[in-house]
């Protein structure tokens, strides 16, 4: 286990062209839709949006989508909606999630920070994959934004400070290689920053290891919730596909935790 260090991610970067960001978060979306690492996380998430009582999953940080499509399925028999939401959009990949999806799942257009959602985005929350972008004051302020506002939030991290998924995560060079052409849909400017430019592979690699430098352990979650005010539950579970295992949080508001305990 390493010391959690906070180093740069280069698709979070304002010189980071926009082709190249929704390049990136096209191609993560495409390893967790095949890797499928969070099917092992799927029960708990449906109970913990059981436990909240809420009819939207507000989805924070959703990259091009994040795991909802896949995931979509666990809301089967119920009336719940998912909004996609992401400080920076990739707006062609909330467009084909608009026009190719059921309705249960639908792109929010406007930018929205983690950690101030507005008051009209109701709902339990959710993040994959996403939270160790935050610094501790950063993150911890998400969780205390969905404890003022009265909603449950459930973060899902599928990397580990280790050793084993960082050298895991050095496959991403020849997986995107053989990847960008199965992807769709057909984007020119994948096989450009893949192919002319070779960045997308070495981008989407670095940033996966820096991920994992980045992640927060279980036990460092649960300290954060209840720094926070939330009742809360952590832990981690073993990927079904992958040699990887999955970091997870729930927490709810004070008086919704004991209502569901």
């Amino acid at each position: 286990m390493f010391r959690r260090r906070h180093l740069i991610e280069l698709h979070e970067q304002s010189w980071c062209p926009q082709s190249l960001r929704d390049a990136v978060t096209d191609t993560i979306g495409f390893f967790s839709a095949v890797g499928r690492p969070f099917d092992v996380v799927k029960e708990r998430l449906l109970e913990a949006i059981r436990e909240s009582g809420a009819d939207q999953v507000v989805d924070l940080c959703s990259g091009a989508g994040g795991p909802w499509i896949a995931l979509e399925r666990v809301l089967d028999g119920s009336t719940v909606s998912v909004v996609l939401t992401d400080l920076h959009p990739n707006q062609k990949a909330f467009r084909r999630v608009r026009g190719d999806g059921s309705g249960r799942i639908r792109p929010y257009p406007d930018p929205v920070d983690a950690r101030a959602v507005p008051a009209h985005l109701g709902g339990f929350r959710t993040l994959f994959t996403s939270f160790h972008h935050f610094r501790p004051d950063e993150a911890r302020r998400i969780i205390e934004d969905a404890v003022q506002r009265g909603c449950g939030i459930a973060v899902f991290e599928a990397q580990e400070r280790r050793l084993g998924a960082m050298l895991f995560f050095l496959l991403y060079v020849p997986l995107t290689l053989v990847a960008v052409p199965l992807m769709r849909p057909f984007r020119w400017s994948r096989l450009f920053w893949t192919y002319a430019v070779p960045a997308l592979p070495l981008v989407v690699t670095f940033d996966a290891i820096v991920s994992c430098l980045r992640t927060y352990t279980p036990e460092e979650l649960q300290q954060m919730a209840e720094d926070a005010g939330a009742g809360a539950r952590a832990g981690r579970a073993r990927a079904k596909r992958l040699p990887l295992h999955v970091a997870y949080l729930v927490a709810f508001p004070p008086e919704r935790a004991r209502a569901a305990s």
